[in-house]
């Protein structure tokens, strides 16, 4: 009835999509996806991927990644709720989006789109190589940055 996804590095704090949410899409699926705090709203303000109009994104908000699960899993009992042919109702309301986001990814939209905003995305896979890295790799990034930048940093 519904995919669930999970991106890479939900636990990160700025949105970074992968081509996980891609397969739903291209399958015509109803997906949700556990991601980034704003995940959804980089989908559609950059990417142009609609969410639908049935799911509550109130977890895209929770910057806390425990909290946001929790509310993710949370959401996805609600979905779980649904019989048969409310399902189906779901899925035919939802059609105008999934034929967007298929149209979307398939038309190569969505590649412009990502090099419209190529700057953000790499600016978001930085913060992501950062936080992935953590304090213990902190002492040879500022010793690279004073290499780098021939400067003394405190």
């Amino acid at each position: 009835f519904i995919t669930a996804v999970c991106e890479t590095k939900p636990e990160s704090y700025v949105p970074f999509p992968t081509e996980k949410f891609c397969y739903p899409v291209l399958n015509k699926s109803l997906w949700i996806a556990y991601a980034q705090p704003g995940y959804y709203k980089f989908l559609k303000d950059y990417l142009d991927i609609q969410p639908f109009n049935f799911i509550s994104y109130d977890f895209d908000e929770i910057v806390d990644p425990k909290q946001r699960l929790w509310r993710y899993m949370q959401e996805i009992k609600r979905l779980s709720r649904f019989d048969p042919s409310g399902r189906e109702y779901l899925y035919e309301a939802n059609q105008d989006v999934i034929d967007h986001n298929f149209r979307v990814l398939t038309s190569g939209q969505l590649v412009a789109n990502w090099w419209k905003h190529d700057d953000l995305i790499k600016d978001n896979m930085d913060q992501l190589v950062f936080e992935q890295l953590g304090d213990r790799h902190m002492p040879l990034l500022v010793t690279q940055l004073q290499t780098v930048l021939k400067v003394s940093l405190i």
